[in-house]
C-alpha cells in the first residue's frame, strides 16, 4: 500500500465523529470537575466564617512605659490613684470627687493609670526598676518631663485603634461571617451555628420545582443549592462513583431528607493555606473556567454546570445548572449570581478588616521605639544639675520666683516701698524687680556673704545706681 494511500486512512480515522452517547448518556463522575469548583467556593466562604478579630491588649511596652511614668511621677500625682474600687473608672472618681476635677475629662486615659499605680505601689520592678534608677534625684524632674511626654504618646498611639471589629452586630468580623453565611446557605437553608455549613436539611421538594432555572430564587441562589442540583439524580453517580442515588433523590423525584449532607459530605476538607480572599479568588475562577464546559450549547440563552443533560436542568435523568438568565439582557454575568457576588463581597470586607490588623501591628512596632528612645535619653547623661545659686535666682523652684515676682510687682512706681531684700527698684523705668544675681553670690540676706559683709553684699543690689545706693543705710558706695 502506498504512503499517500496509508496517510488518507490515518487521517479519516482521525476525523470520524466521536461516539455521542456520552452527551446523552451519564458516566459515573462526570460532573466531579464542576463539583469540585461548587467545593472550592464552599471551603472559601467556610474560611470567611472562622475569621477573628483579637481587639488589642496592652502590649508589654507600654505597661512599662506607663508604669515607669507613674514610678517618677510626685506623690500628689500617685495618690490620686490610692482610692477605693468605685474610683477605679473615671466616672466614679469624678462623682466621688464632685466639682474638684471641673471640666477634666481623663476619661480614657484613667483606667491605663490605675492600672500603672496598682502595678508599681508597692515599688517598680524589672525593666521599670532599672529606668527609674537612672533618673537620679537630681536630674528626676527632667527625667519625668521626658517620660511623661513619651507615654502620652504612647497611649495616644495604643488607644487609636481601639475599635471592636469583632462585634457581634455591627464589626466587620460579623459581616464578614453572615456574607459568608448567605452565599452558603440562604432559604429554605439556613447557616449553621459553627460556621462550617448550614444546618441539617430534612425537606423533600420536588426536584424540578427546587432546582428551576429562576435567577436569584434557585439557581445560583446560594451554594447548598446548587450543590443539590449538580449531584441529584436519579442514578446519581455524576459527582460519585457507585450509585449513590438512593440517598439523594426518591423514586417520586423528590429529594431525600439525607439529600444535602450526602452531597456536601463529597467535597474535601477546608484548608487554611491561603487566606480566604485568595480562596475565594480562586474558587470564583474555577467555577468560570467550568460553565458550559462539560456540555455545549443545549438550547438559546442556557449556560450550563454539569454534564447530564435531558430536556432542561429541572429534570430527573438530568444533572446540571442552568445559569442562562444571570447572562441575558441586561443582566451581568458571572458577577450578578448571588453566591458569587456575596464572597466577592466577603473579599471586599476581608481586605478591610487587614487595614487595622496591620495598624495594631505597626503599632506595636512603634511602642518598642518609644521604650527605646526612653533608654536612650537615660542612658545618656542629662543637664547637669544647677548650681544652688543659680537654682536659686533661676528657678528657685518656679512657684517660688513667681511669688517673689508677684510682690515686687505690687511696689512699682515706689522706690522706698520696694523690699531690698528680694527686690531691685529701677529708677528709670519706675519699677520693682526681682533681683538678678550674678552666678555663684548666694540670695541676699542668706549663706556665708550675710555674716561677712552685710554693706558690701547690698551693694550689688545696685550695680551702677548711685543714687539708689545712697539712699540705703545698708549700701556702701565705693
Amino acid at each position: 500500500m502506498s504512503q499517500r494511500v496509508v496517510g488518507f486512512v490515518i487521517v479519516t480515522l482521525f476525523i470520524q465523529p466521536l461516539p455521542t452517547t456520552r452527551l446523552a448518556t451519564a458516566a459515573a463522575g462526570d460532573a466531579q470537575p464542576d463539583l469540585l469548583a461548587l467545593c472550592a467556593a464552599w471551603n472559601a466562604a467556610t474560611a470567611f466564617r472562622q475569621v477573628i478579630y483579637t481587639k488589642p491588649e496592652k502590649a508589654t511596652d507600654l505597661l512599662e512605659i506607663l508604669e515607669l511614668n507613674m514610678t517618677l511621677s510626685e506623690e500628689s500625682w500617685k495618690e490620686r490613684f490610692d482610692g477605693t474600687a468605685d474610683e477605679e473608672s473615671w466616672a466614679g472618681y469624678k462623682k466621688k470627687k464632685g466639682t474638684e476635677v471641673g471640666d477634666t475629662n481623663w476619661e480614657l486615659e484613667w483606667p491605663h493609670w490605675w492600672q500603672a499605680r496598682k502595678a508599681t505601689k508597692s515599688g517598680a520592678k524589672d525593666w521599670t526598676k532599672k529606668a527609674a534608677e537612672k533618673a537620679t534625684k537630681t536630674t528626676n524632674q527632667q527625667a519625668l518631663a521626658i517620660v511623661a511626654n513619651e507615654a502620652a504618646e504612647a497611649l495616644a498611639l495604643f488607644q487609636s485603634p481601639q475599635i471592636d471589629h469583632d462585634d457581634a452586630k455591627a464589626g466587620l468580623v460579623a459581616k464578614i461571617k453572615k456574607t459568608a453565611a448567605e452565599a452558603m446557605c440562604v432559604s429554605p437553608f439556613a447557616p449553621d451555628t459553627e460556621g462550617q455549613g448550614c444546618k441539617p436539611f430534612s425537606q423533600t421538594p420536588n426536584k424540578a420545582t427546587f432546582c428551576a432555572d429562576t435567577k436569584n430564587t434557585h439557581a445560583g441562589s446560594c451554594l447548598a443549592h446548587d450543590t443539590i442540583c449538580l449531584c441529584s439524580r436519579q442514578t446519581n453517580t455524576e459527582c460519585t462513583t457507585g450509585d449513590t442515588g438512593a440517598t439523594v433523590l426518591s423514586g417520586d423525584d423528590n429529594l431525600k431528607a439525607g439529600a444535602f449532607a450526602a452531597v456536601t459530605a463529597l467535597c474535601p476538607k477546608a484548608s487554611n493555606s491561603a487566606s480566604p480572599s485568595e480562596l475565594a479568588t480562586l474558587a470564583i475562577a474555577a467555577f468560570s473556567s467550568r460553565l458550559a464546559a462539560s456540555k455545549p450549547l443545549q438550547t438559546a440563552g442556557e449556560v450550563l454546570l454539569g454534564k447530564t443533560y435531558n430536556a432542561n436542568c429541572q429534570s430527573s435523568d438530568s444533572a446540571c445548572i442552568n445559569y442562562g438568565n444571570y447572562f441575558v439582557g441586561t443582566a451581568t454575568g458571572i458577577e450578578e449570581i448571588p453566591w458569587v457576588a456575596k464572597l466577592r463581597e466577603a473579599s471586599r470586607l476581608y481586605s478591610e478588616l487587614q487595614e487595622p490588623k496591620a495598624h495594631d501591628s505597626n503599632v506595636n512596632k512603634q511602642l518598642k521605639a518609644i521604650k527605646a528612645k526612653i533608654e536612650r535619653m537615660l542612658d545618656r547623661p542629662l543637664l547637669p544639675p544647677l548650681s544652688h545659686s543659680t537654682e536659686a535666682t533661676s528657678t528657685q523652684a518656679p512657684a517660688k520666683a513667681q511669688e517673689v515676682k508677684a510682690d515686687c510687682n505690687k511696689h512699682h512706681g515706689s522706690n522706698t516701698a520696694c523690699p531690698r531684700d528680694k527686690c531691685n527698684y529701677d529708677e528709670k523705668e519706675k519699677k520693682c524687680n526681682p533681683i538678678k544675681q550674678v552666678e555663684g553670690s548666694e540670695t541676699p540676706g542668706t549663706g556665708e556673704g550675710a555674716a561677712a559683709d552685710q554693706k558690701g553684699e547690698k551693694f550689688s543690689k545696685y550695680g551702677t545706681e548711685k543714687n539708689s545706693c545712697d539712699n540705703d543705710s545698708n549700701c556702701k558706695w565705693e
